[in-house]
């Protein structure tokens, strides 16, 4: 099993995974799943009322879980995929405790391969924070 496909068997089982990122290492759970991203919150000891971004594969997956105008849409297609987060209203197939009860949801696309052959893989969004305490420094390595 390569560490694509270990990453999508823990991601399915509501498990987490520290995967990169352009940027920084990510946290990642299933996005969908209410239970998945409560392990989110409690690893980072964050505030369940601060939002959590998310990470998709593609523009169709976007519009899935966003409402996305012609102007966003132009923006978007600028700037992503690339270490850009865009905040959009939330879709409701997304669970209220990502948005922090704001009603939008932080979206990336991010450019780095294995970021997105995981993403791609498992065919859904996965969040897309740092994978670090919360109001820690943001990691640049795994370790």
């Amino acid at each position: 099993m390569d560490i694509v496909e270990r990453a999508v068997s823990v991601l399915m089982q509501d498990g987490l995974i520290v995967y990169p990122t352009e940027t920084v290492y990510g946290l990642g759970a299933d996005a969908l799943s209410e239970e998945a991203i409560c392990k989110v919150y409690e690893a980072k000891m964050r505030d369940q009322g601060k939002p959590i971004s998310i990470a998709v594969a593609d523009f169709e997956m976007l519009a899935v879980v966003a409402h996305i105008d012609a102007r966003m849409q132009e923006f978007i297609s600028v700037f992503l995929p690339g270490p850009v987060t865009v905040v959009v209203p939330a879709r409701r197939i997304l669970p209220d405790i990502l948005t922090g009860g704001t009603g939008l949801i932080g979206i990336r696309i991010p450019a780095h391969p294995l970021a997105q052959q995981v993403i791609e893989r498992f065919d859904a969004p996965i969040t897309a924070t740092s994978a670090n305490l919360s109001g820690a420094k943001d990691p640049v390595t795994p370790e």
